[in-house]
This record gives C-alpha cells, sequence and structure tokens, in this order.
C-alpha cells in the first residue's frame, strides 16, 4: 500500500475524524468579491493548468479553495487574480504534491495556456504573492476539501459492495465494472461542483458524498447512500439530499447548454466579454467527458 492511501490504513477512521472535526473551523464563504462573475473563468484556467502539470485531484481543490477564501475577502485586479490564481496552484502543489511533482516557475511559464495568454510569472512576484497569500490563511493550509473525502468514502462503499456479492465471480467481474464507471461518474460531479460557487455552502464531506451517492444511482448499484455508510461516516441521506438535488440541478443545465452548444445557438456572452475585456481568449473548458 503506498503510504499516500491513508484511507486503507490503520489510522483511516481518526483521520476521518479530524478532517470533521478541521472543516467546522473552514471560513464561511460570503460571496461578496467584487470579481465572483469572473470565478468560472479561473476555476477553468486552474483546472487546465492542474491537468498540463499533471497535478492530484486534491491539490486542484485545494488551490480552487484557496482562490475562493482569498476572493471572499478582497478587491483584486484582473491581473493580480492571476498572479493569485497561479500561486494558489504552486503552494497547494507544495503542500499536498511530493517535491518532484511541485511544478517550478518556468514550467509554469512555458505552458502554451500561459503563453497563449500573454501570462509570465516573474519570482520576485511569485515570492511577494505566495507571502500575502500564506499571510492570509494564517499559514494554515490543512482545509479539507472534497476531494480529500472521496478515496475515504469510495473505500467503504467498494468494500460493502465487495463483501455483499459474495464468492459469485461473475457478480463480482460485474461489480467491478461498475465501480470503475462510478469512478468516473464521481469524478464527473467533483468537477461540476467546483463550477458553481453555491456548493461552498455545504460541507466538503457533504459534497464528497453527494458526488458517490449519484455515481451509484449512475451505475444503478442497489443502494445510493446505504445505512452502513451513513454509520461509518456520521452522515446521513437527509444530509445530502439538498447537495445531491443541486448537483442534478447543475448537471441538468450544463447538459442544456453543451446541447445548445453544439447546435450552434447558445454562446456565452459574459465569458466571451470577459476575454475580450481581460485580452486573453474566451474559449470554455469543456471537463464533461
Amino acid at each position: 500500500m503506498d503510504k499516500s492511501e491513508w484511507w486503507q490504513g490503520e489510522l483511516a477512521d481518526d483521520i476521518y475524524r479530524v478532517l470533521r472535526e478541521k472543516e467546522l473551523s473552514l471560513p464561511r464563504f460570503c460571496a461578496r468579491s467584487p470579481q465572483l462573475h469572473l470565478r468560472r473563468y479561473f476555476v477553468d484556467l486552474l483546472a487546465t493548468l492542474s491537468e498540463h502539470l499533471q497535478l492530484s485531484v486534491a491539490t486542484h481543490h485545494l488551490a480552487i479553495s484557496m482562490l475562493d477564501m482569498f476572493m471572499d475577502r478582497h478587491n483584486i485586479t484582473v491581473r493580480c487574480l492571476y498572479t493569485c490564481s497561479i500561486c494558489c496552484l504552486i503552494i497547494a502543489a507544495k503542500f499536498e504534491e511530493k517535491i518532484e511533482q511541485v511544478p517550478r516557475l518556468d514550467w509554469v511559464n512555458r505552458l502554451e495556456v500561459m503563453t497563449k495568454r500573454g501570462l509570465s510569472l516573474s519570482k520576485k512576484e511569485l515570492q511577494q504573492t505566495e507571502f500575502m497569500l500564506l499571510r492570509t490563511f494564517n499559514w494554515n493550509l490543512c482545509m479539507p476539501t472534497a476531494a480529500h473525502y472521496v478515496d475515504y468514502f469510495l473505500w467503504l462503499t467498494q468494500r460493502e459492495d465487495t463483501a455483499a456479492g459474495g464468492s459469485n465471480g461473475h457478480q463480482q467481474s460485474s461489480l467491478s465494472y461498475q465501480h470503475a464507471y462510478m469512478i468516473k461518474y464521481m469524478a464527473h460531479f467533483l468537477q461540476l461542483s467546483l463550477q458553481d460557487h453555491v456548493f461552498l455552502s455545504f460541507r466538503p464531506s457533504v459534497v464528497a458524498a453527494a458526488s458517490i451517492a449519484l455515481a451509484r444511482m449512475g451505475v444503478k448499484l442497489a443502494s445510493a447512500w446505504t445505512l452502513h455508510m451513513q454509520h461509518c461516516t456520521g452522515l446521513a441521506w437527509e444530509m445530502l439530499l439538498p447537495c445531491v438535488s443541486q448537483l442534478i440541478c447543475n448537471r441538468e443545465g450544463t447538459d442544456l447548454r453543451n446541447a445548445e452548444h453544439r447546435a450552434g445557438v447558445g454562446q456565452s456572452s459574459a465569458r466571451r466579454s470577459f476575454g475580450q475585456q481581460a485580452g486573453v481568449s474566451s474559449e470554455p473548458v469543456d471537463y464533461q467527458q
């Protein structure tokens, strides 16, 4: 077992309890940033950078969480938002990744997603912005996100399903197939939760559990959120329902917009106008694979 796979270790339950305690002290998101309408653009930018740099889902989520908290407390320029976004990703990588995986500044500056937008970050800018961000967070980066819970929840639910399946080879094979697709569905809903700040009103553990519950529904497993999962996680189905409903609503909205886009009907004027104002590409990034 890899040391990073804490959810399979003897201390998994203890680590989960600590994460739940930590999330109770996360600052409340007030949605008061004057740049809130630009948030989706920078979420997409960070997703693209994370993919190009092959960073983990936990790093990606932590970077966006940091950016959300910083934007909620400050009124800053678009140029500063670019700098802060990139620095949030680098800081998150330093916290979550192995040292060889932490992106160097020259790597970031050479990425096509940066050069196409005419973006470049100097070492001095990086150091100053990192210091400003760390002071904002009181040097505390232990901020649980939905990504920090999903592996533990997946491990619990897969272990329960496997035990219920017994020794029937055909049934176990079918279950493995369902679990593989469940992980893809779960990743889709996790990504969807990042794209709308409304999900910041839910605890990260609830977002993670709701994503898995919907993924289980998607692959037609017997129960979306079993009594065993409710007992192990302390999250009752009723606690997940509002988040589940919001994810379904956003999923349907995304599907409708994608259908309109394919038909050449629904171009996003807000994204286009921002791209023109900021002098950057307004091409949307599509994560609905």
